[in-house]
């Protein structure tokens, strides 16, 4: 029984040692303990979806200038017919005119309050347009036409489609407890882009027209992407958010693809005596690349 009472008594003296260096328990003056107040816990992952457009920035060539001078021997001989093609530049505002489209997802995680990596994908569409800036000359080899300009070669761009996938960083100056939260991020990654065909007709008046090219320019192409954003995101809730992001993005050349220019040519160009459009090749070599500005509209819901 002694040492029964001995241990107790020791249990008892270590109890209030412990408490004692423990110091004193916090209480709310009434003598109630006071509990610590747990910290909520932010949501670290995310999703959003949005859409937008963008805008070219400047003059920026898509197919290059071009001046030929030529002589051929039509399939019915009379004289070598002899003349110029004259073709102009075309931009991406001659062809697309500013009317681009884009669809974005993205998904991303919060590394710190500040900080948040992500990985977008985004479907872009325009329509093509048509150009009228080229010409050809006939200065022998037809007396009707000779020494006659036909100002309009029209032609007729297909469409435009672009799928791109990035990964960034977004850095944001505010904390998650602040309502209004500018960002900054850097982002990079690559593009499917779709072949961009062209059909071309010489229009020799009254409604009379003869087409010279049904063929491609640009061959499918996998582009690399570059992009620098500044926007804003406003907190609606803990688990969402709407946000706005102007970018400048770079986008690089486009694949040039020769393989209608040089195939044996039908038609009006054969019966003149063209066997094809090689000496076209250079149009669309090492170009195509392209500055932009895109302008995103998004919503974010985080969990």
């Amino acid at each position: 029984m002694r040492r029964v009472i001995q241990f107790s008594t020791a249990s008892a003296l270590l109890y209030l040692a412990g408490l004692s260096l423990a110091g004193p328990v916090p209480t709310d003056g009434k003598g109630e303990m006071i509990q610590p107040q747990q910290v909520e816990e932010q949501p670290r992952w995310y999703v959003s979806i949005g859409g937008g457009t963008d805008f070219t920035v400047g003059d920026q060539t898509l197919t290059k200038a071009l001046r030929h001078d030529f002589t051929v021997i039509p399939i019915v001989p009379t004289a070598p017919i002899m003349g110029t093609v004259d073709l102009g530049r075309d931009t991406w505002d001659d062809v697309f005119d500013g009317r681009f489209a884009r669809l974005r997802g993205e998904a991303g995680f919060v590394l710190t309050s500040h900080l948040e990596i992500f990985g977008r994908f985004e479907y872009e569409e325009a329509s093509g347009d048509r150009t009228t800036h080229s010409r050809i000359i006939f200065t022998a080899g037809i007396p009707p036409l000779n020494g006659t300009a036909f100002d309009t070669i029209d032609r007729h761009w297909s469409d435009y489609t672009s799928y791109t996938g990035e990964v960034g960083l977004r850095y944001f100056i505010f904390g998650p407890e602040a309502r209004i939260r500018p960002f900054v991020s850097l982002s990079g990654g690559a593009a499917w882009v779709a072949g961009l065909d062209n059909t071309s007709d010489i229009e020799f008046g009254a409604g009379f027209a003869f087409r010279v090219y049904n063929g491609p320019i640009f061959e499918d192409s996998t582009v690399g992407i570059g992009t620098g954003a500044v926007g804003v995101e406003l907190n609606v809730a803990k688990w969402a958010a709407i946000g706005v992001e102007a970018a400048i993005r770079y986008q690089s050349d486009l694949s040039g693809d020769d393989s209608g220019f040089n195939r044996s040519q039908g038609g009006i160009a054969a019966l003149i005596g063209f066997s094809n459009y090689s000496f076209l090749d250079p149009i669309n070599d090492n170009t195509a690349s392209r500055w932009s500005i895109p302008v995103t509209v998004y919503t974010k819901i985080r969990f």
